[in-house]
């Protein structure tokens, strides 16, 4: 751009109509842009064009700049060596100077401001300071400080647009670089870095003060209790998280053990528990309550509003006060009924073999679930002989045994036992004539044999839940059978009143009603693997009557099993399909490069084709049923001390190189 540089007072420089930034300036983006000549001065001039016959300049570019000054001029606030403004005078197209000087140029990188702003703040200015000389409020300037002080390897990938903004606060909310990095990297390893994951990995040991626990808990009682909190400064809903769990965990205990007192000297047993294990829920029993007859006066209110209500259904007509004096009546008889569900009690022989648990609630707070049998309390079923001791020395859980030795953590064990319900449930909802066995054996031990063991259904019409920790069970082939079995229902009857609906329901075709049943028992399905002590041998007999190829399912993947699980594991799962060679080659790999590996041969990678079908035939412990597929599916184990051959390259070369997708630095 050529011109003459000038110094041209501010009262002889007026906006030029050729402007083409035509957008009004937003009061915040003018407060920061008069902070920052109020701090720094005027960093850029102003392009004007030749004076007109007032000897006046119109300004071509430059106008925010411009009405920042006459605004600081006005409010006394100009810098003094600003009465005379720097200014280029060039004689060219208004225009089209206007319109260069706008769009040829190159905004800063969001990274490069907040690392400048970091520095900033290492040099001693405080965030009102800071926030002063840019014209931004103190949340901001915390904000972007937070974002500056994340780990750099971070940040560079910001720089180089391989991350977003919303990945780089996720980051922010630890302080600690190895926390990060260490995220960064497993994320990295995975092949994929998104924000919600990088904000469980790095919370993962904190609990959300929106939690239920947390709630219990009170924020005000942790903190008093030298707990400490960090605060997403990025949230809309300023999301906290109470980083020490285990003092969270401590202080709910002692809540729910202070109201467990009073009830051990009703029941057979008390306990109180932060979370109930749900494998020792489903082996228990459960006792109802039984009604009490209802308090005289509580019997006799509850009679006196259904008589007046009543009453008032009987008239033709209500004005606005019978109307008022309706809604009032049917709120106090929602009262009474609340009362009265409320006199309920236990017989005290119930009692003395039953017991409850005391712990926290979906709502945050004290949730007692009473009633419980436990399985070594519960009379046994007419007929049943007492299970035998088991034999000296022997494990007691061997559950426990396969656990330990596996590394089976309980949320692998959940997510495993949810994919099994769900590829199980898919088959029972496609079969009316295992589904009426199932349900009907569930009834007549209940109606014929009653006792206080465990039912391989939900039979009081109680969906059980498909819930994985990785979000991994809506594209599944299950999944899949599962849909086309809802689509073909026939469902117009729910739409209709109760009476309409059953005689609906009544007159479907039989093959309709079948298809509904099988529906709704499967639905009923409850979640387990087969080694877990408390597993039913009923649903272990209906997977083994489908003889379901779980295998054909679901396979296993680094991100799903071999990295949740312990190297000795997946190095013996390696070598059940692909020999002792194999194992001898890959036991110094990393565990991602580990998994990695295995993921590989267990998606058909394998050299030949009997290696092949047995890594397809594989799975983990207790996903299988023990039925004529699996018995199909197993092609026999490899002696221990067989190597296949020939092995290709990718297997018999550097382990850097072993398989594809394996980390290079492994």
């Amino acid at each position: 751009m050529t011109g003459t540089l000038d110094r041209i007072p501010l009262d002889r420089l007026f906006p030029s109509k050729h402007n083409v930034r035509k957008a009004p300036d937003t009061p915040a983006a003018l407060a920061e842009l008069k902070a920052s000549i109020r701090a720094h001065g005027l960093q850029q001039n102003l392009v004007v064009a030749p004076a007109n016959a007032d000897g006046r300049h119109a300004v071509l570019a430059g106008g925010r700049r411009l009405t920042a000054l006459l605004s600081l001029r006005a409010e006394g606030a100009l810098p003094a060596d600003l009465t005379a403004v720097p200014c280029l005078v060039s004689p060219g197209d208004a225009a089209e100077l206007s319109l260069a000087e706008n769009v040829v140029r190159l905004a800063m990188h969001p990274a490069d401001q907040v690392a400048a702003w970091a520095a900033l703040a290492g040099n001693g200015l405080s965030v009102p300071q800071i926030a002063r000389r840019f014209g931004v409020c103190d949340a901001l300037v915390r904000q972007r400080l937070k974002l500056g002080g994340v780990a750099p390897a971070v940040l560079e990938a910001w720089r180089d647009d391989a991350i977003d903004l919303d990945i780089v606060t996720a980051f922010a909310l630890s302080d600690d670089h190895d926390a990060q990095l260490a995220v960064w990297q497993q994320l990295q390893a995975q092949g994929y870095v998104f924000a919600p994951a990088v904000r469980r990995l790095l919370t993962a040991a904190s609990v959300p003060a929106g939690a239920p626990l947390a709630r219990f808990v009170g924020l005000e009682a942790y903190e008093a209790a030298g707990g400490r909190v960090t605060r997403d400064l990025f949230s809309t809903a300023d999301d906290v998280f109470l980083d020490d769990a285990a003092l969270v965990r401590r202080l709910a205990l002692a809540r729910l053990e202070a109201a467990a007192a009073p009830l051990r000297a009703d029941w057979h047993w008390v306990e109180a528990v932060v979370e109930p294990d749900r494998r020792f829920l489903a082996g228990c029993g459960r006792i109802p309550a039984q009604p009490l007859e209802l308090p005289e006066a509580l019997a006799r209110e509850i009679a006196a509003v259904d008589a007046r209500l009543a009453a008032l259904d009987a008239e033709e007509s209500w004005d606005a006060a019978q109307e008022a004096e309706a809604e009032q009546l049917a709120a106090r008889r929602d009262a009474l009924e609340r009362d009265a569900e409320a006199c309920i009690t236990y017989a005290a022989d119930d009692r003395a073999r039953a017991g409850c648990l005391v712990t926290v609630g979906r709502d945050g707070a004290i949730e007692v679930i009473a009633g419980l049998v436990r399985p070594e309390d519960a009379a046994p079923a007419a007929g049943t002989p007492a299970p035998p001791p088991a034999p000296a020395g022997r494990p007691a859980s061997p559950e426990r045994a396969l656990r330990r030795e596996a590394g089976l953590s309980q949320g692998l064990v959940d997510d495993l036992k949810a994919h099994r319900l769900q590829i199980t449930k898919a088959h029972l909802a496609g079969d009316f004539t295992v589904a009426f066995d199932l349900a009907l054996h569930v009834l007549a031990r209940e109606v014929l044999q009653p006792s206080w063991q465990p039912r391989p259904l939900e039979l009081h019409a109680t969906a059980s839940r498909e819930a994985s920790t990785l979000d991994d069970l809506g594209d599944t082939p299950a999944a899949r059978q599962l849909a086309e079995h809802r689509a073909g229902l026939a469902l117009d009857w729910l739409t209709l009143p109760p009476a309409e609906s059953f005689a609906a329901l009544a007159a479907l075709p039989a093959a309709a009603k079948q298809a509904l049943f099988a529906w709704c028992v499967a639905q009923c399905l409850k979640p387990q693997l087969s080694f877990e002590d408390g597993a039913d041998p009923v649903l272990e007999a209906v997977g083994a009557r489908f003889g379901i190829d779980v295998a054909a399912a679901w396979r296993p993947t680094a991100a799903n099993y071999w990295s949740r699980v312990t190297r000795a594991h997946g190095l013996d799962a390696g070598a059940a399909v692909l020999g002792n060679g194999w194992r001898r080659r890959h036991d110094g790999l990393r565990k991602p490069a580990l998994a990695a590996a295995l993921e590989a041969v267990f998606a058909g990678a394998a050299p030949d084709p009997a290696a092949r079908a047995r890594a397809a035939a594989w799975l983990p412990p207790g996903l299988a049923y023990d039925g004529p597929a699996a018995a199909e599916a197993d092609p026999g184990a490899l002696d221990a001390g067989d190597d296949p051959a020939p092995l290709p390259a990718f297997l018999t070369g550097d382990l850097s190189g072993d398989l594809p997708g394996e980390p290079a630095d492994a």
